[in-house]
């Protein structure tokens, strides 16, 4: 986990509570946030309220997550 400045990063391990980074993260839905990805973690701005789908692929699994910023 990291922070700094106007942005907050979040690996695979704060949102989903693996280690294994092997797989495809993807933000699968989000409305008004600038959230994007930078390898296998999520920079977002904890500025912007929103609602932010993240989906993780690994294997043959497919893992969802909710991030709700306020």
């Amino acid at each position: 986990m990291a922070s700094g400045g106007s942005s907050v990063t979040r690996s695979i391990e704060d949102l989903f509570g693996t280690r294994i980074n092997s797989g495809k993260l993807f933000i699968e839905k989000q409305k008004h946030s600038q959230a994007k990805l930078e390898g296998n973690a999520v920079i977002i701005d904890p500025k912007e309220k929103d609602s932010i789908k993240i989906v993780y692929r690994y294997l043959n699994k497919k893992y969802k997550i909710t991030v709700k910023v306020r």
